[in-house]
């Protein structure tokens, strides 16, 4: 028998409906997906059909689970998962190779992570501005989008630009 307990009555469409509502941890904290909404709110149907739905929902909460850091995974390991949703553990493997899994699991990073986005580009700049060259280098690639072989071409003679140079205001005299 699955952990899932198909009394507790969850409404798939409510937006703060996470993980941890269906599989009764509260730790989990991450909204469920779409997929996993469309699957809880067709429940009603035969044995054999609800057999395959139920192991499409551990597939789907398996994928949101891949997606959380490692510390926040509950439960730890994936022969936790496989004892907890009755997922035998070679399938598990199985799933996490799969193409479609990993492209998956990326696109549900990058949604988790957006937030996160903007106070690590701000450390970043920090530690640019305190003068850690490794991050200025980096936030010059990120920001402006500077390439270390970045080639600059100059036309005419080395003349007319040391003349140009003479007079722009823009160098700076030490």
């Amino acid at each position: 028998m699955s952990s899932l307990d198909k009394s507790k009555i969850i409404d798939p469409k409510d937006p703060d409906v996470t993980i941890g509502d269906i599989t009764g941890d509260r730790e989990q904290k991450i909204v469920i997906s779409d997929e996993v909404a469309g699957m809880l709110s067709n429940h009603n149907v035969d044995a054999a059909d609800d057999t395959i739905k139920l192991r499409k929902l551990h597939r789907e909460i398996f994928i949101e689970w891949l997606a959380l850091p490692t510390k926040m995974r509950k439960p730890g390991s994936v022969l936790a998962f496989s004892k907890k949703y009755g997922v035998t553990r070679d399938v598990l493997i199985m799933w996490q190779r799969d193409d479609d899994v990993v492209k998956r699991v990326r696109n549900i990073r990058k949604k988790n992570l957006v937030d996160r986005s903007s106070n690590v580009l701000d450390a970043l700049a920090k530690k640019a501005e305190g003068g850690d060259t490794t991050a200025i280098k980096l936030y010059l690639q990120y920001v402006e989008e500077w390439a270390e072989d970045s080639n600059v071409n100059v036309s005419g003679s080395l003349a007319d630009l040391m003349k140009e140079l003479g007079n722009s205001d823009s160098i700076v005299k030490k």
